[in-house]
């Protein structure tokens, strides 16, 4: 068992960019990693197919308010905790925003530290949910509760990275994946194409410890195939 917890990946929808910039810095000091989307087409795709703990959504987007937003996630089964970040203060507006399925609620501006610390408390019960899991891709075999990995019934030892990585692999499998998004939701770091280095660095872990098991698309980024 590896004694540590697996991250927390969050995903904002704020289409101010400088508080939206400005929230993803705060919360990678606070190793939480965070993936930001400034308009409702893209945020909502990328929560119906992303693994996200936590979702921050501004409800003054254009076109298509962050309340609708909401009402689209549940209506679509997707049970992440949802926080409502916005200057509206209306008690209509929090109404809403509850009643559509969103977890909590927060005005702007606020308090980062508290902002950190209710995405703990959300994040901590939906990674409580996923603890509970027994992921299976062919061969693979990945006990989330107890963070342990199998492969051809035999246990591969990993560092903590190591571990990372082939999970977000595995709640991916047969998705082509890029280095712009493995650097984003794994290690954390955006907008620094120098780092694309150090994933193709623990892809090599990867492969090293379980041949095979991560293929290349060239100029497309790796793939997790049973």
């Amino acid at each position: 068992m590896l004694p540590y917890t697996f991250p927390m990946h969050t995903l904002l929808l704020e289409d101010t960019l400088p508080l939206a910039q400005t929230v993803v810095r705060y919360l990678a000091n606070e190793d939480i990693s965070c993936t930001l989307r400034t308009d409702w087409e893209s945020g909502y795709l990328e929560a119906i197919s992303g693994n996200y703990d936590v979702v921050i959504l501004d409800i003054a987007l254009p076109k298509m308010d962050g309340i609708e937003v909401c009402r689209r996630l549940r209506a679509e089964g997707k049970t992440m905790p949802i926080i409502m970040l916005t200057s509206r203060s209306t008690q209509d507006d929090i109404v809403a925003g509850l009643d559509y399925g969103a977890d909590d609620y927060m005005t702007k501006p606020c308090d980062y530290r508290e902002l950190v610390a209710r995405i703990r408390a959300l994040g901590r019960r939906s990674q409580t949910h996923k603890s509970t899991e027994i992921i299976e891709v062919g061969r693979l075999q990945i006990d989330v509760a107890n963070q342990v990995v199998h492969f051809d019934q035999k246990e591969i030892h990993m560092s903590k990275r190591e571990y990372e990585l082939l999970l977000y692999f595995a709640t991916h499998a047969g998705y082509t994946i890029s280095k712009t998004e493995l650097l984003e939701k794994v290690w954390g770091i955006y907008d620094s194409w120098e780092d694309g280095k150090v994933v193709e660095v623990y892809i090599w872990y990867l492969r090293k410890k379980i041949p095979g098991i991560v293929e290349t698309r060239k100029w497309h980024g790796y793939i997790l195939t049973p």
